[in-house]
Order: structure tokens, then C-alpha cells, then sequence
């Protein structure tokens, strides 16, 4: 018995029929459940999780390759565009690659300033940053012998690396000898700066002398005392000239040493033109006795 319920059913499926219709012409996919759709992106998105769980590591480049940043490598250190081991030492200077990139230091320079001191002996034992002139930058880092801003006071003693100072007492201890006459109560030593290098001046040093004098002092404060002179005081010369010395007595000039051994309680040592001999005396550069000094 037909209770209108085919009518309705007719009218709905010709509506729908209608609608999927209008959609095709619209350019629009009717909306309607397309439970494949859910399970297929489910799947996908399976295959990338499993598929790609080391993605991340396998991107990374390995030891030696180029980076920009450490997140590009697989050990995460990046220096000077390098990936490196961390706990590796590059070049060979007892700091780990690690350390270095820590404090700014070069890991492939054994001596990252170039002033001859190597960056090992530049941090202390037990690996401490050493600042000797407080500045914030260690000194395996700032240079003994560079000056960045041209006051004469080096980069490693200077705490304004960027102002001009005319202050130069941080370089005494570095230009100035502190002994002989320099090292005497009452010397009082200061550099200055001449032709952009810094120079030690002294004019307050009572007793200094640019050139030696035979008077038992160090006059140059250059750790030796009479230097250029022979028993009695007497100069060294390429001219005749005479040392009264006894048996015994170090005698030494331009080209000879020697001890005096003669069995004479007082003895002669002569050289001139005329007279070459050399009693006693071997020469400095081993030649055979004999010829002028």
C-alpha cells in the first residue's frame, strides 16, 4: 500500500539529484561523507612519521662538511664553517674545539693572536680565562705586540682598546729593564711613545748610561756588568794597547779568550801593529793563537 512515502523519497532523491547537478555546473564538489578520505590522510601521514624518524640527523652534516651554524652539524659545533668534534683539538694546542668556540678563540691557530705566546699558555691551569688588562677579553685573544687603536700600549695591557692613552705605565714592566742601575733604590722608569712604538725612558734613572763604563756598576741595565772591558779596566780596541795582569787572569777582546798562565808574578799582553803574538790566548772564533784582536 502506497502511504506517500514513495512520493517523498522520489522528491528527495530528485532533489539531490538535482543538487549534485547544479554542483557540476557551479564548479563546486558537494559536501557528503567520503570516509576514505579521513583514512588515506591517516595513513600518509603514518608513512612520513615512520619513514622519516631520522630525517632530522640524516640532514645534519657530518664531521668536515660546511655549515653556517652549529645546528647544521651533527656534533652541533660549526667553526670557521667547518663541522668539528666538540672534544677534538683541531690544532693540536691542548684546548678541545669546544673550549675554544666557548671563549672566542681560534681552534685551528695554536696561537690565536700571533704574539708568539701559544693559546695554551695564555689560560691558566685549570683552564681559566686570564685578562690581564680587565678589559672582558682574555688574553689569548688580544695581542702582546698589536696595538688596535695606536696609543703605543699594546692590546693585551690596553683596557681601551679603542680610546687613545696617554697614560703608558701599563707598558714599563714590558720596555723597561728592572735591573743594574734601573733596579737601584731611587731609579724611576716610564715609557713613552715614539714613532708608535713604546720606548722605556731613563731620565729619571740616576747612573745610566746608554753605553757601558768600567766601574763595577750595570750603567745600561742590561744584566751584565763591564761589559767590553778586560782585566784593569781597559777597553777593547783594534789599536795597540797594553793589560797589566797577573797569571790567572781572564783576558778576552773582539776575537780572543783566554786565562793568563805564564809562571811571571806580573805579565804583558801586547798586540800592534808590528807585534801579532798573543800570549796565552786561544781565539774566540778557533782559529790558531796569533793576529790582531
Amino acid at each position: 500500500m502506497d502511504d506517500g512515502r514513495g512520493a517523498v523519497d522520489a522528491a528527495a532523491g530528485g532533489e539531490g539529484t538535482m543538487a549534485r547537478r547544479a554542483a557540476q555546473r557551479s564548479g563546486v564538489r558537494p559536501r557528503g561523507p567520503t570516509p576514505w578520505r579521513g583514512a588515506w590522510s591517516g595513513v600518509v601521514g603514518l608513512v612520513l612519521v615512520l619513514g622519516c624518524g631520522a630525517c632530522g640527523d640524516e640532514a645534519k652534516r657530518p664531521i668536515g662538511g660546511l655549515c653556517e651554524a652549529s645546528a647544521e652539524c651533527v656534533t652541533s659545533l660549526c667553526m670557521d664553517g667547518v663541522c668539528v668534534d666538540p672534544d677534538g683539538d683541531e690544532d693540536r694546542d691542548g684546548l678541545t674545539n669546544g673550549f675554544e668556540a666557548g671563549i672566542g678563540s681560534n681552534g685551528f691557530a695554536a696561537d690565536t693572536d700571533e704574539d708568539g705566546v701559544g693559546d695554551r699558555d695564555e689560560v691558566g691551569a685549570d683552564l681559566s680565562v686570564t685578562d690581564s688588562d680587565g678589559d672582558g677579553k682574555g688574553d689569548i685573544v688580544e695581542s702582546l705586540l698589536r696595538d688596535a687603536d695606536g696609543d703605543c700600549i699594546t692590546d693585551q695591557r690596553d683596557a681601551e682598546d679603542g680610546v687613545m692613552n696617554g697614560d703608558l705605565a701599563p707598558m714599563v714592566a714590558v720596555v723597561c729593564p728592572g735591573v743594574g742601575v734601573c733596579g737601584a733604590e731611587g731609579a724611576v722608569l716610564a715609557a713613552s711613545c715614539v714613532g708608535g712604538t713604546a720606548v722605556c725612558d731613563f731620565s729619571r734613572v740616576p747612573g745610566y748610561a746608554a753605553v757601558e763604563a768600567c766601574n763595577a756598576l750595570d750603567d745600561d741595565c742590561d744584566g751584565e756588568t763591564d761589559e767590553g772591558f778586560v782585566a784593569g779596566c781597559v777597553a777593547r780596541s783594534d789599536r795597540p794597547w797594553l793589560v797589566p795582569a797577573t797569571s790567572g787572569t781572564q783576558v778576552q777582546s773582539a776575537k780572543y779568550r783566554g786565562v793568563l798562565v805564564l809562571g811571571s808574578p806580573t805579565v804583558q799582553v801586547m798586540s800592534s801593529a808590528r807585534h801579532k803574538a798573543w800570549v796565552g790566548l786561544t781565539p774566540n772564533l778557533g782559529a790558531e793563537s796569533g793576529g790582531a784582536p
